[in-house]
């Protein structure tokens, strides 16, 4: 994702995905892949310490900020796969993390477009949006001098973090075969 400086005022709107389809199918299958990145994660602290998937859940959903759920997360998993396995997760919980600000930007910044960039979408954060814009409603002759940070999202990119996702979806699933063995168990057989 470039960082993409745009003086004037940019065009985002609603619909500025269906604009370009290809670029937007690709953001939706991201998304999608981390929803099952974020679901194996539930998995791991669910099974390999024992508790259903909604109570880990609601364990690591009380947490207000990631460093919470990291510190809860790795304080349930020492217990049971010891500090080795615990190192082999946080390596991968950092993929994970990387991952989840392109999909944090990907799902909740706007959309737009801009000639320049005709295979691309524009995306920009909607607090950062919102205060440029009134600045520049408040003085029709002038565009603010700060400059919005606007990002290029194009087919490029998406592949390589389509590719990134469902690697480190693999990566998941292994490190819960090697050390949730009870994973393998139907949800239906006793622990």
């Amino acid at each position: 994702m470039q960082l993409f400086i745009y003086k004037s005022k940019p065009n985002f709107y609603p619909d500025s995905a269906m604009a370009r389809p290809i670029v937007a199918t690709k953001i939706a299958e991201l998304i999608s892949l981390f929803s099952r990145t974020e679901l194996y994660h539930l998995q791991i602290v669910s099974r390999c310490v024992g508790l259903s998937e909604s109570l880990a859940f609601s364990i690591l959903a009380s947490q207000n900020t990631e460093k919470g759920k990291i510190d809860t997360s790795n304080a349930l998993l020492l217990e049971t796969i010891g500090h080795a396995g615990l190192k082999e997760y946080q390596k991968l919980y950092k993929k994970i993390g990387s991952l989840r600000k392109t999909r944090n930007k990907l799902a909740h910044y706007l959309f737009g477009l801009a000639e320049s960039e005709p295979d691309s979408i524009l995306i920009v954060d909607p607090i950062e949006f919102t205060t440029w814009y009134r600045k520049a409603d408040e003085d029709d002759s002038k565009v603010p001098d700060e400059l919005m940070k606007i990002y290029v999202v194009n087919e490029a990119f998406l592949d390589t973090k389509i590719i990134e996702a469902n690697a480190i979806n693999r990566e998941l699933m292994l490190f819960m075969i090697r050390r949730c063995p009870e994973l393998l168990k139907s949800n239906n057989e006793p622990n």
